[in-house]
């Protein structure tokens, strides 16, 4: 067993990662792990836009509190990573050049740093309609154009990404898979 557990959901958005994070605090894993929120939820409500509408100082925020997650905890698992902090600044630059160079740069060298440092990284790929909750976007090009870029940055760094495993199903497939990985 590995000595920490930095555990990361990662996906477009509405693909489930919340909802499997509240279900796995009933598992045997909420024992070994401190459950982290999502980061943009709270940037929102502090005022910074989100989704298609970000900018750098959303993602200056977000690349900076998924590094803080790194250093400052041992075992937890959160709802989204630098994989997705990444993914939405490459959007947000290649879609609407809302990001300058500098820091696209930036956050490709934080992420090829740091990303090995997961143990896990738990990829929720697009299986079912986006839910509306009011807060995430339920633009479905933006969606799939983020999905796309996570998972060509996956597919293109397998040197990276040995921590990455895809994960599809139910709840509850999803959970037993996790659960199965983790324990291996």
């Amino acid at each position: 067993m590995n000595k920490t557990l930095k555990i990361a959901l990662s996906g477009s958005s509405s693909t489930g990662k919340s909802t499997l994070l509240k279900a796995l605090q009933s598992t045997e894993l909420a024992s070994r792990v401190t459950f982290l929120p999502e980061i943009t939820r709270s940037l929102k409500e502090k005022g910074f836009l989100i989704n298609e509408a970000g900018n750098l100082p959303t993602q200056i925020m977000v690349m900076n509190a998924h590094t803080s997650n790194l250093f400052c905890y041992d075992n937890f698992i959160v709802d989204r990573c630098l994989l997705d902090g990444f993914s939405y600044t490459k959007w947000l630059k290649d879609y609407r050049n809302a990001i300058p160079d500098w820091f696209m740069q930036y956050a490709y060298n934080v992420t090829t740093t740091y990303l090995p440092a997961y143990d896990f990284i738990f990829y929720l790929p697009i299986e079912f309609a986006a839910e509306n909750d009011g807060i995430r976007s339920t633009n479905e090009e933006f969606r799939q154009q983020v999905d796309e870029i996570m998972r060509s940055f996956i597919v293109d760094n397998p040197h990276l990404c040995r921590n990455v495993h895809e994960i599809t199903g139910s709840v509850e497939e999803r959970i037993e898979k996790i659960l199965n990985i983790i324990d291996e």
